[in-house]
């Protein structure tokens, strides 16, 4: 194991997602490697030399190349109903015995929103992805198969000692994992005038280790931007699953990360992965819908009669190194594409056979197109033309997409999500729907957008529903707007987003799941049921329909939905 390890974590090593019927020996015998993760009877990864990605972009599934996410940045928690409940004295629902699950950039351990009044930790868990592997002491428990784990002994004596950092030398330098961890399951604080939602739970964290250089620069990736692998994620979540196993006790998952990589209908293989962790006995998984909405990175295109192409017209902003999109399109139509760059060179339309990937290199100009395009997507059965555009020209590109064997007439592209891009990439003709990132387009999951609790107003950049194929997401929305959380060095912050969202919601399904399990002795409640009482709870505006694409079943409240259940 010690060089699988090794490969786990070294930029030397490509990572691939497979989906392999619960027999690892297919694996191993298919692929030629002994270096496999299995997360659970069903989805694995394993890792060969970097110098095989050439040639298995053209051999593996789309899915199998790992997609990369990136981060979706207490009056809120009485918007939310979470102060009402917490205050329900014959109830004493704070989240005692649950387990939250964070899996994020971290966390910094030592702040007072994660200690016990006698300043003890709350942390159950740490697992560092990227930290270096302990050589001493007793193994982890769950097992890991890379980085670093602690527990909460390992983190008790980090606190008590001058130097907390020499014995658990982890951090959060970007504050988001701590910031959402602390709205999820944060101490009472009266002094700060703070709370989280569960401020009783134990709290278990997984700080991702970032993306390989290999994979940045398959997806053009700006630098300096936080972006993480989907196979590290789903080790996250299989983790985390483990260790609610090992101690006998309900989880609630956050994921506040998000992907414009994907059909947007469930299909990837995370997506996928978390319809089975969330219907887990005693699991919820609430994962952020994303920040997407008016960033100008999706674009419907309808198919006009007679028409002999639908064009696309996308802005390059200055000093985009590169970047990719995507266009997918259900069954039975079929597409293809061409381009004429802003200086009016003209790329013909590019037939390409079943798998077939082709790099155009424009004669006129510096950028260079790589197209690959698969008919039936191995993970959907939608065809997906993957284009990436390396070194190109600022200015306005036109695609020209064509149709044939056309039946719904409609497809959908993607760019990636704004932090990946310049802010002047975008498509001159958006269509702000059809934005919810994945993994929150997955069924297993709860998908949260953000509103500002101040104004009852939508967040300006929520992703909208439904997906593609019509599944509702959001489900609600939650407070995401200048919340007032956990910071870094122990202070104090606000913050805006989906994630911050989707942790009140996380907060809250764990004080049902206390509720439901212990109080009422419903143990198989999961994902599924904690959807069902907060749908039924959601607050709704007189002059909108629901389901909205925008609010979902509406807004977070968690006590409404006791109060309906109870009447």
């Amino acid at each position: 194991m010690a060089s699988c390890s090794s490969a786990i974590v070294s930029q030397d090593f490509a990572d691939y997602i497979v989906e392999y019927g619960g027999i690892g020996e297919n694996i191993y015998s298919l692929y030629q490697t002994d270096c496999v993760q299995i997360f659970n009877e069903r989805y694995a990864a394993f890792h060969l030399p970097v110098a095989s990605m050439d040639v298995a972009v053209n051999l593996l599934a789309y899915s199998a190349i790992p997609k990369l996410f990136g981060l979706m940045d207490t009056s809120s928690m009485d918007s939310s109903g979470i102060t009402r409940l917490q205050q329900q004295t014959y109830l004493d629902l704070k989240g005692q015995d649950i387990i939250i699950g964070i899996i994020d950039t971290g966390i910094d351990y030592t702040h007072p929103a994660f200690r016990r009044s006698d300043g003890g930790t709350r942390i159950l868990r740490l697992w560092d992805q990227s930290g270096l592997s302990q050589t001493d002491g007793e193994p982890s428990v769950p097992a890991v198969d890379y980085g670093a784990a602690y527990t909460g002994a390992d983190i008790d004596r980090a606190l008590e000692s001058p130097d907390p950092g020499q014995i658990v030398p982890l951090n959060d330098v970007d504050g988001h994992g701590t910031f959402i961890a602390g709205i999820a399951a944060g101490s009472e604080d009266e002094a700060g005038d703070f709370t989280g939602a569960a401020p009783r739970s134990q709290i278990a964290v997984v700080k991702l280790k970032p993306a390989k250089r290999y994979l940045r620069d398959f997806y053009q990736i700006r630098e300096g931007v936080p972006a993480y692998q989907e196979n590290d994620i789903m080790a996250g979540v299989a983790y985390l699953i483990r260790l609610s196993q090992t101690e006998k006790k309900p989880i609630s998952i956050c994921i506040g990360l998000g992907t414009n990589s994907g059909d947007h209908s469930g299909g990837s293989y995370l997506s996928r992965y978390l319809n089975m962790a969330g219907s887990l006995a005693g699991t919820c998984v609430t994962c952020a819908a994303g920040n997407e909405g008016s960033r100008a990175g999706h674009f419907l295109g309808i198919v006009e009669e007679n028409a002999p192409y639908t064009e696309v017209e996308l802005r390059v902003g200055s000093d985009e190194r590169g970047f990719v999109t995507e266009l997918w399109a259900q069954a039975p139509d079929i597409y293809s594409v061409g381009f004429v760059s802003p200086g009016g060179e003209v790329v013909e339309r590019l037939d390409l056979g079943l798998g077939e990937s082709r790099r155009i290199q424009l004669l006129l100009e510096p950028t260079a197109i790589y197209i690959n395009s698969r008919i039936s997507e191995a993970a959907s059965g939608s065809q997906v033309i993957f284009i990436r555009f390396e070194k190109p020209v600022p200015g306005i590109w036109r695609i020209r997409v064509y149709g044939s064997n056309l039946l719904y007439k409609r497809f959908h592209m993607w760019l990636p999500i704004h932090d990946f891009i310049r802010e002047e990439t975008m498509f001159l003709t958006p269509w702000p729907d059809n934005t919810v990132t994945a993994p929150a387009d997955s069924w297993g999951s709860l998908a949260v957008g953000a509103y500002d609790h101040y104004n009852n107003s939508v967040y300006l950049y929520t992703s909208r529903g439904f997906t593609p194929s019509g599944m509702v997401v959001p489900d609600f929305c939650a407070p995401g707007v200048n919340v007032f959380g956990a910071g870094r060095n122990g202070r104090y912050t606000a913050k805006s987003g989906t994630s911050v969202a989707a942790a009140h919601v996380c907060g809250a399904a764990a004080l049902l799941l206390q509720w439901g399990i212990y109080g009422r002795g419903e143990y198989t409640m999961s994902t599924l049921q904690v959807r069902q009482y907060l749908i039924r709870g959601a607050r709704r505006q007189d002059n909108t329909t629901y389901p909205s694409t925008v609010w979902g079943y509406g807004t977070l409240d968690v006590y409404r939905a006791f109060e309906i259940f109870i009447q």
